[in-house]
């Protein structure tokens, strides 16, 4: 069956893959399928309470943890935009990107919770954790949001570019455009259960979100992540450990590497 909304994708993989494990840190506590089902209607209901409604931005911006796919899976499956902040950024272009997109609500790791300004966190509805669910700030007045099954052409994500040239600047993407590519990376190569993936990259990074999230979501894999920059010390280890089947990777990373385990020997 094609799947053509990220709605379709997470009630898929719920159904088949209930009793997998999805994702898990290094060295850390898994998350079932069936888990992930349940924090994402944990993190709908909390949208809903902060007057969140269908169309509205909901960021994130957080270091790679399995709470991202989920805050992830929660947003776009209920109709509403998820806009993924890489870590890196400034402070700066943070507070842009939030006011640029209009964000009401946010999800963020405790060690970028800092670059956020009081001034714009003060404006947003929402502020989470995605270490725990907890909720770090909410600011609502009475009002009830909703949801609303998204439809293919419906807007699903902002995407944030790194900004080289100027300003980071939003590539808006609809479900469709996000599952078509599935199904074209599906005849490039198979994707099995089986498939352990080790994500070093940042979620907020499209590539790593397509393949290394959603493509691996929605064939029942499971995604262990580092949650550290992959460096040689700390990702040759996680390589022994995890024996993952598939990485994806840049080539400053393979380059590191070569450096620093091979031409060393």
């Amino acid at each position: 069956m094609k799947l053509t909304t990220l709605y379709e994708v997470l009630q898929s993989s719920l159904k088949k893959f209930s009793t997998r494990t999805a994702f898990s840190l290094l060295r850390g506590a898994g998350v079932t399928y069936s888990e992930v089902g349940e924090r994402v209607k944990q993190i709908q209901e909390m949208l809903v309470d902060a007057d969140i409604h269908p169309g509205d931005r909901v960021a994130i911006l957080s270091s790679s943890v399995p709470n991202w796919g989920v805050a992830y899976f929660a947003i776009t499956s209920a109709g509403y935009v998820v806009v993924p902040i890489m870590p890196d950024f400034t402070s700066e272009d943070i507070d842009r990107i939030v006011e640029h997109s209009e964000t009401k609500a946010l999800f963020v790791s405790d060690r970028l919770f800092s670059k956020l300004s009081k001034k714009t966190a003060d404006k947003l509805h929402l502020v989470v954790r995605t270490k725990n669910l907890g909720i770090i700030s909410q600011n609502v007045k009475g009002g009830k949001g909703e949801m609303r099954t998204p439809k293919p052409e419906d807007l699903a994500a902002i995407i944030y570019t790194s900004g080289t040239t100027s300003q980071p600047k939003g590539v808006m993407l609809t479900h469709y455009n996000i599952c078509s590519q599935l199904e074209m990376i599906d005849k490039l190569f198979m994707v099995y259960p089986e498939d352990i993936f080790l994500s070093v990259l940042p979620l907020a990074h499209t590539y790593e979100c397509t393949i290394g999230l959603i493509l691996a979501f929605s064939h029942g894999c499971h995604v262990v992540y580092l949650d550290k920059a992959p460096t040689v010390s700390t990702l040759l280890p996680a390589l022994k450990e995890v024996r993952p089947t598939i990485m994806l990777t840049v080539p400053l990373i393979i380059e590191k590497i070569y450096r620093g385990a091979v031409l060393k020997k």
